[in-house]
């Protein structure tokens, strides 16, 4: 009779973590809440609304918002990139990281362009790596170009 193996174990890596302000909006009230609630818990300071009017609302009111966590579409607007071209127009250098809860259609993944997508569902661990991901990576939209020098 052979013998039972020993399990092997389970290495746990660090959840990736921060301190940045993030923005979630998610039309799903209680989805929100959860992704909010396991950005606090990793250190961040987390908001959440459920459309268009509650993201450009919060993004307004003067808190800064270092990242947009928005799906592709929202029900409130027909086009669901519209709110992420408003807030990244009216805050350059905010970062955005896109959910979706379905595989986006090609015209869709060329919409988002260059924003990093999170497929639903999503754990607090692919969650954390994923908005650490977007906020540590330099986009022509985080850059503000400075002016050239001008020389006498």
């Amino acid at each position: 009779m052979p013998r039972p193996r020993a399990p092997k174990p389970v290495v746990r890596l660090p959840l990736a973590a921060g301190s940045e302000r993030i923005l979630v909006i998610d039309p799903r009230a209680e989805l929100a809440v959860i992704t909010a609630r396991m950005l606090s818990d990793l250190g961040y300071v987390a908001y959440w609304g459920v459309n268009d009017f509650d993201a450009l609302d919060l993004l307004a009111s003067g808190d800064p918002i270092d990242l947009l966590v928005c799906p592709l579409g929202l029900p409130s607007i027909p086009d669901g990139l519209a709110l992420i071209q408003k807030a990244v127009s009216r805050h350059p250098g905010l970062r955005v990281l896109l959910t979706s809860g379905s595989v986006p259609s090609m015209a869709e993944r060329a919409a988002a362009g260059s924003y990093p997508l999170l497929a639903k569902p999503y754990g607090q661990a692919k969650l954390g790596n994923r908005v650490r991901q977007a906020l540590d990576t330099v986009t022509a939209t985080t850059v503000r170009q400075l002016p050239e020098a001008v020389t006498s």
